[in-house]
């Protein structure tokens, strides 16, 4: 649970052109947005998320912007009460690595970084268990 606040939450991407007027759009524009992420989080939040994580539907979209900006798609939703809405459309996971160490340092025995006291409440939400979360709108 220690380590749940290093991993951010994308949970809307949308982007408001007509398909096709505009390509590689999204992957561009979700590229630049992970680039500039992690600084303006540690600025906001006071440390530095070390993974993205966020959720497509297969059957809805071609996820192809997520395969161009180097997400690995390494499964399907949790089923967790905090986080999964039960539906008949599972939806895809999706992961990517923030820094060259995010997986060696998630999988550490033991982090050493701790989080600033002060940004703690705005770091965990302000309702126990929620986390702050990314919404990309180009």
């Amino acid at each position: 649970m220690e380590r749940l606040k290093l991993i951010i939450q994308n949970r809307g991407f949308l982007l408001l052109t007509p398909k096709g007027q505009a390509p590689n759009l999204a992957s561009q524009a979700l590229g630049a947005a992970l680039r500039a992420l992690p600084g303006q989080w540690r600025d906001r939040f006071g440390y530095t998320p070390l993974l993205a994580e966020s959720f497509t539907d297969p059957e809805a979209y071609a996820e192809t912007c997520y395969k161009a900006s180097n997400w690995e798609a390494v499964g399907y939703s949790r089923h967790r009460a905090d986080f999964y809405l039960p539906n008949d459309r599972p939806k895809r996971l999706w992961l990517r690595p923030l820094s060259a160490q995010a997986r060696q340092t998630l999988r550490a025995a033991q982090i050493t970084r701790r989080v600033p006291r002060r940004f703690e409440r705005e770091a965990l939400g302000h309702a126990a268990g929620q986390r702050p979360t990314a919404r990309i709108v180009a």
